[in-house]
């Protein structure tokens, strides 16, 4: 289960926060204050989990009222309400003012796909469209202008291409190819061509700067990316939402009072309306409208749910604030979509991120609300969300509300089990241990956000990353005490006894709790550099990077090599890294998980058997053995482990047969549902989308 991490951003001035963006390819966000005297404001900018770029500085003695990133360049327009653009280049840390051919506030600014233009508009209806070269520069001077008529604020702009020329003509080159006659035509300037004597790249380019755009009285307009404007039909009332929808070829606008309506476009830019729905609005005077996973709009206005309406199958449902404590007064506030990862984030009026998790259906009778599935929220310290969004990676949230901005990092929730001694994350900075032998549980609380857990007999270390933290436990629940803590950037990591071990290039150091160093156990070039390492009874297991797993025995003064590496590499088709590697109570066997070239999960448990030197495994997606020699009829024939992938595996502390595996179904399997977290026999459990199964294989 992943958590997010938050971090709230420290500002070089006081203010109020007026606007957040991410850039579309790096990790940098831009933060707009305005400042406390409110006739001053200044844009932030913030890199990798919220550091602040302390050289940057952009500042006006005017409101910021609209910003927007490059879609390529770390470059960032800003438009401001004296009419004021100006364009930040970071390569230089320079800035370029724009021409200012706006006389009232900046109300829109609009980069087209391919990053050379850059559009904008002002409360007064004036329109303008600038030309930026490949580092996107902007030119000071504009290429056109328009005033609509009658006047209104341009409240959106949408371009009508979102690729660049070079794709367009990627593009036309294929149709053509296929036999496509008017893609025929464009490349051959003959009689029959009503493009006779125009250049194919400066049709794409009009094309990659032709663009809608819509006003405060529902009009919209078109640009046809040459020197035309006209305007092209009309909505019911201000308009809040306008783009394209490439998969349908169509133009879709939602209104303020959520009308929502799908033109078809011709390649002359002339829309005809194929559709219009009014979409249900809650008491808020503010929307939210944006894209979710296919085609699927997700609107949000003042309640206490995100309405989706599909525009493919124009099936309408709605994700509910359910359970997790929520009050009845708690309402979202605004929406975000991550697509690289389907998740939905929406922020909350009481301070609360809440994401919901998409699946895709595998049949068409499945319900869209059915494949969303909610995940735990994070509660911040203040109240009214009033923005979101996700960053390009897809593991960072920005949010803000008037008074302070929050990066939050996503961090799948660690555990670890060791000498039938438990720890489970609970939270950022909190864990909860529990003692199989004695039946005692306790929560530790540290000072760090854990990224790492490490649990043995009467140890558990805890890390983040920078700093490893290493707490000394009581079995029978007296206390719960630090016995350690130093420095290191290193995710591998175990202890045994009095002892840290840590991965550290081709070496596992092993040092005492006050981080010196006491041996090293090295690595050849060879066998690569150690990527996992775990520890049971007095056995270290290590797996390296080039596919060989090694063995030593702990239960003297200094570490020793159990036996002779093995090189499972060679013996796994497809091998690409081993992900994951235990060793029994008495060095008698490893099992390991291993990753396959084409980048997903092998379906088998492998087991080393170090006296024999032999591997043999278990493929939970087949339900079948590798080898004759291993019996896995204690796994239960009855229950339904086929179709499924091993996540998990744990030996027990006394019993060296004693395997435990965690399994996840597939999305294989014709039996179960879509979710990867199926029902399953295994374990009956109330909620069905999340079960996993597991499985006890003993070895003779």
């Amino acid at each position: 289960m992943a958590v997010y991490f938050d971090k709230k951003l420290s500002a070089p001035n006081e203010g109020f926060n007026t606007k957040i963006a991410w850039h579309s390819v790096s990790q940098l966000l831009a933060v707009a204050v305005k400042g406390r005297d409110e006739l001053s404001a200044e844009v932030n900018i913030y890199a990798n989990e919220g550091e602040l770029l302390e050289d940057v500085t952009i500042q006006k003695q005017s409101s910021i009222s609209y910003i927007e990133w490059h879609p390529h360049r770390d470059v960032l327009a800003i438009g401001w309400d004296n009419g004021e653009i100006t364009i930040w280049l970071r390569h230089d840390n320079s800035q370029i003012a724009l021409n200012q051919s706006h006389k009232t506030c900046v109300s829109v600014i609009t980069w087209n796909g391919h990053g050379n233009s850059l559009v904008s508009g002002d409360e007064n209806g004036h329109f303008v469209i600038w030309k930026a070269d490949m580092r996107g520069n902007v030119q000071k001077m504009p290429l056109q202008q328009y005033d609509i008529s009658p006047m209104q604020s341009i409240t959106n702009c949408t371009f009508k291409s979102t690729k660049g020329i070079a794709d367009n003509l990627s593009d036309l080159a294929r149709a053509a190819v296929t036999g496509d006659e008017n893609a025929l035509d464009r490349f051959n300037w003959g009689s029959n061509s009503d493009k006779k004597g125009e250049s194919i790249v400066a049709s794409m380019e009009a094309q990659a700067y032709s663009c809608y755009f819509g006003g405060s009285e529902g009009a919209i307009w078109y640009y046809d990316g040459k020197s035309n404007f006209s305007q092209s039909f009309t909505v019911e009332g201000p308009v809040l939402f306008l783009t394209f929808f490439p998969k349908k070829g169509i133009l879709v606008t939602v209104t303020k009072n959520l009308m929502l309506s799908q033109f078809a476009v011709s390649t002359e830019g002339v829309a005809t309306e194929i559709s219009k729905v009014k979409l249900t609005k809650g008491n808020s005077p503010h929307s939210d409208v944006i894209w979710t996973a296919d085609g699927t709009l997700a609107t949000v206005s003042g309640e206490n749910l995100v309405r989706m309406w599909n525009l493919n199958t124009e099936e309408n449902y709605v994700l509910r604030l359910d359970g997790h404590a929520f009050s009845s007064s708690e309402h979202v506030s605004c929406v975000a979509y991550n697509p690289k990862k389907g998740i939905l984030a929406a922020g909350t009026n009481n301070g609360r991120v809440v994401t919901w998790k998409h699946t895709p259906p595998v049949t068409s009778l499945e319900d869209g609300e059915s494949c969303w599935e909610m995940q735990t929220p994070t509660s911040l310290e203040t109240g009214d969300l009033l923005q979101i969004g996700w960053d390009s990676s897809g593991t960072l949230i920005a949010t803000r509300t008037g008074i302070a901005a929050y990066v939050l990092s996503e961090q799948i929730m660690s555990h670890h089990f060791g000498d039938d001694v438990a720890a489970v994350q609970v939270s950022p900075s909190q864990l909860s241990i529990f003692c199989y032998g004695t039946q005692v549980q306790q929560e530790l609380k540290t000072d760090i956000h854990i990224k790492g857990i490490f649990a043995s007999k009467d140890k558990v270390a805890v890390w983040n990353g920078s700093q490893l933290v290493i707490y000394e436990v009581s079995r029978d629940k007296q206390f719960v005490r630090a016995a350690g803590s130093f420095s290191t950037t290193s995710y591998i990591i175990a202890v045994h006894s009095d002892s840290v071990y840590l991965g550290e290039g081709n070496n596992i150091q092993v040092r005492n709790f006050q981080g010196i160093v006491k041996q090293l156990l090295t690595f050849t070039d060879t066998e690569g550099e150690p990527l996992v390492v775990d520890v049971c009874g007095n056995y270290l297991c290590a797996g390296s990077s080039a596919g060989y797993i090694k063995l030593f025995d702990l239960s003297r003064r200094e570490a020793r090599q159990h036996c002779n590496p093995k090189l499972v590499a060679e013996s796994i088709p497809h091998f690409s890294e081993i992900t994951s590697v235990h060793c029994n109570c008495n060095g008698t066997k490893v099992s390991f998980l291993v990753r396959l070239t084409n980048g997903k999960m092998s379906s088998r448990v492998y087991v080393w058997e170090t006296e024999v030197d032999s591997i043999q495994g278990f493929d939970f997606y087949k339900c079948e053995s590798t080898e004759k020699r291993s019996d896995h009829r204690n796994a239960n024939k009855e229950l339904p482990v086929q179709y499924c992938i091993p996540v998990n595996h744990y030996w027990d502390f006394k019993e060296p047969k004693l395997l435990a595996c965690e399994l996840h179904p597939t999305l294989s399997d014709p039996n179960q549902k879509k979710t990867v977290y199926g029902k399953s026999k295994v374990d009956e459990v109330s909620n069905k989308d999340k079960a996993s199964k597991r499985v006890i294989w003993t070895f003779n």
